[in-house]
């Protein structure tokens, strides 16, 4: 079972918010408010997120030990460690399958499987290229009056920030140039290390069906422009949230589907569209 990150205890009087439930505030409100308001929890989790999850366990791992011993973590022993990481999630929460139900036995196996291919292709493609520092450890930032806490997956010894995604959707430049996330881990490593990161790379692993486990990996960077408008939503975010606005997914999004989200299926805000797809 993985460990979860220990953070600092919360300043008395003082808002903390994850930059996770951050991105989820901006993308759906209103699954927000039932999940970190009404604390409407779910052990829910979609297949290619414990793909992920597994995997991210995998290079880790890796990393961890490069910091330690000065070299790689054999590939067998990380493709292990990210498969039992798949399937301890599938223990701790129930893992969905690709049309948002429970999963089936087939599709479990073929999750493991996938969390397999891409554990190799971490440790063949992308971990040659990472030269970590400090890998994993929970950060708490202040920011406009907020305690913004989060985990980077790794800064290396240039001073970069090295985000790790897998999928079947390649990222493209625009979505590393403008993904929030990227700016908050930029924060969050100033507190860390009273510095800037030098700057930003997205290890992305993407599956094809034809051609099996690819990497691409992305270079960006940020401004204090960059930071100064995460500190404006910081802040609209927390009066939105004393003022008790939570809006909706954008009709369409993604995320607003049952495969996604938890609170589909009675969400007052989708009830047509689940009456003509259901």
């Amino acid at each position: 079972m993985r460990a979860k990150p220990k953070f600092p205890e919360r300043t008395p009087g003082v808002p903390r918010r994850s930059s996770s439930a951050m991105l989820m505030f901006l993308e759906c409100g209103e699954r927000y408010r039932r999940r970190y308001v009404e604390n409407e929890k779910f052990d829910r989790v979609s297949m290619q997120a414990a793909v992920g999850i597994g995997t991210h366990e995998g290079a880790s791992a890796d990393n961890r030990y490069k910091i330690v011993e000065g070299k790689p973590l054999p590939a067998p022993e990380v493709v292990e460690l990210a498969v039992t990481a798949y399937e301890d999630e599938g223990i701790e929460r129930e893992l969905l399958g690709e049309g948002g139900g429970c999963a089936t036995i087939h599709e479990r196996a073929q999750g493991k499987d996938e969390t397999a291919g891409a554990a190799e292709a971490w440790s063949g493609a992308v971990s040659p290229r990472v030269e970590p520092a400090l890998v994993e450890e929970p950060v708490v930032a202040r920011i406009e009056g907020t305690e913004l806490s989060g985990v980077i997956d790794t800064v290396t010894r240039d001073g970069k920030v090295r985000d790790l995604k897998t999928g079947r959707r390649k990222w493209n430049q625009q979505r590393v140039d403008t993904s929030i996330q990227l700016t908050t881990y930029g924060v969050l490593y100033r507190a860390r290390f009273d510095a800037w990161p030098t700057g930003f790379v997205v290890d992305n692993l993407t599956l094809s069906k034809r051609t099996g486990w690819g990497e691409q990996h992305l270079v960006t960077s940020r401004t204090e422009r960059d930071y100064d408008s995460l500190a404006s939503v910081v802040k609209t975010m927390n009066g939105a949230i004393k003022s008790g606005t939570f809006l909706p997914a954008v009709p369409g999004h993604w995320r607003c589907s049952a495969k996604w989200c938890e609170y589909y299926t009675d969400c007052p805000y989708v009830a047509g569209v689940r009456e003509r797809t259901s």
